[in-house]
């Protein structure tokens, strides 16, 4: 036996991927610690933290005492905070101090409880405006979430990490795409990237239950579902799935189905396959042992084939050079073609919809001036068949798209749209049928638009 020497020992040491582990233990603690879980985001909740370097401003609010500590009111937002274990005193310490010139760190060095204090105000009556612009400027934020909301209700190392995903496609991606091979191998790096930073120290652990268990960064996920089939119904055995919602109720799900041409999209198990029989994945009802009742669920096509590959990337580039001879119409369907591609592909364990949506907006970006919302795209997508997913995608895109350079403009367009969208999907959800459906949103068109709805 030969033992190793202590140069082997320190350089085995040295190139162990000590920011993996760092990112493991991470993951591991979120999901200890995490809040309950919102996959979709579609509340305005602060989940932009504040950071030492950040200057700080704050709106005008009134401040009482209370029997536990105190409650602030915003005289413009309209907030709403109680803080235990502070006086106004306290406050008005801490208020006098944020001026708009000074560091969270300069605030905190000369007034305790600033921590406390930023824990329940930051995003609501305390902001760091220049953080927000800088990311904002590098990419809109309106182009990573699901739905339209504050700049400080997106998770900042998530932003962070999306700019650099963007700046990494921004300059990679076409010499990527000049060879499969390493297309797959960019693809990696890029949901290395979304989960840990360019830099290898921006962590976001994605909102998606499967993260618990691990997130695996740029690896990807070739594992195979096991089912059986019961007296009772199919069993979930092992391996991957995704839950396939009918988000905002079935009749609006069956009334976008039959709009864009495939109504057995609503029917409780259906398969995906290319003509010459390449798997694009299955739909289902099923259960695990430790779920709690039978449910929608989608089986990933594993194995991984070199074949998915190829045609996803064909799909990508293809959307790219309509992109760049200005064909608009054929960028918008093939970049379509492509989300669903990806999407049905699902060839990480979590943080796939992030990646998909930040190409998909590359494209859109280059043919159209700006991307859109990801809205629940990908829901859809897991339901229907490419070519109706594409004219889905279409019409997400005409009612969606916004090249106003003025992100303030921006943000307020694309959130009356959420607000529209979601007061259609109310309509619809207090109806009995089709009919009565098209008849509570004729006298509102708007609201049919944004939910992605046609009124002919």
């Amino acid at each position: 036996m030969t033992l190793a020497s202590p140069a082997d020992r320190v350089r085995s040491l040295l190139a162990f991927p000590w920011e993996l582990y760092e990112y493991q233990r991470f993951v591991e603690s979120a999901a200890r610690t995490s809040p309950t879980r919102n996959d979709m985001f579609a509340d305005d909740a602060p989940r932009f933290e504040p950071r030492a370097d950040d200057v700080l401003v704050a709106s005008d609010f009134a401040v009482a005492a209370t029997a536990s500590g105190v409650r602030l009111r915003s005289t413009e937002g309209g907030a709403d905070i109680e803080i235990d274990g502070m006086t106004p005193a306290d406050v008005a310490r801490i208020q006098s101090l944020i001026d708009g010139t000074r560091t969270a760190a300069e605030v905190g060095w000369q007034v305790a409880g600033l921590e406390r204090f930023l824990r329940k105000t930051f995003g609501l009556v305390v902001f760091a405006p220049a953080a927000v612009e800088g990311l904002e400027r590098a990419l809109s934020g309106t182009e990573i979430t699901r739905f339209p909301t504050s700049p400080y209700g997106i998770a900042r190392p998530y932003w962070q990490n999306m700019v650099d995903v963007r700046q990494c496609i921004e300059h990679e991606l076409e010499r990527a795409l000049t060879d499969d091979e390493r297309a797959v191998a960019f693809l990696g790096q890029l949901h290395v990237i979304a989960t840990m930073g360019a830099s290898l120290d921006s962590f976001y652990k994605p909102s998606s239950p499967v993260s618990d268990a691990g997130v695996a960064p740029g690896t990807l996920w070739n594992v195979r579902a096991r089912t059986i089939k019961t007296a009772a119904g199919t069993l979930f055995v092992s391996g991957p799935r995704a839950k396939v919602s009918a988000l905002a109720g079935d009749l609006y799900h069956r009334l976008v189905y039959a709009q864009v041409g495939d109504s057995e999209a609503s029917d409780p198990e259906r398969t995906f396959a290319d003509d010459d029989g390449l798997d694009w994945g299955r739909v289902l009802v099923a259960r695990a042992a430790h779920d709690e009742r039978f449910a929608d669920w989608y089986c990933l096509p594993r194995p991984l084939e070199v074949r998915h590959f190829e045609r996803l990337f064909a799909e990508l580039r293809e959307a790219l050079t309509a992109a760049e001879r200005g064909d608009r119409p054929a960028a918008v369907e093939r970049a379509g073609r492509f989300h669903w591609r990806y999407v049905h592909l699902h060839p990480f364990r979590c943080a796939n919809q992030c990646l998909a949506m930040n190409l998909v907006n590359w494209v859109l970006a280059r043919a159209l001036r700006s991307g859109i919302p990801h809205l629940v795209l990908d829901q859809f997508a897991l339901r229907l068949r490419m070519a109706p997913y594409a004219r889905l995608f279409a019409r997400a895109v005409a009612s969606y798209v916004t090249g106003d350079p003025n992100p303030a403009v921006r943000y307020a367009v694309l959130r009356e749209k959420r607000r529209l969208s979601f007061s259609a999907m109310q309509r619809v959800g207090h109806v009995n049928g089709g009919v009565e459906a098209y008849d509570a949103l004729r006298g509102h068109p708007e609201e049919a638009e944004a939910a992605l709805l046609e009124l002919t």
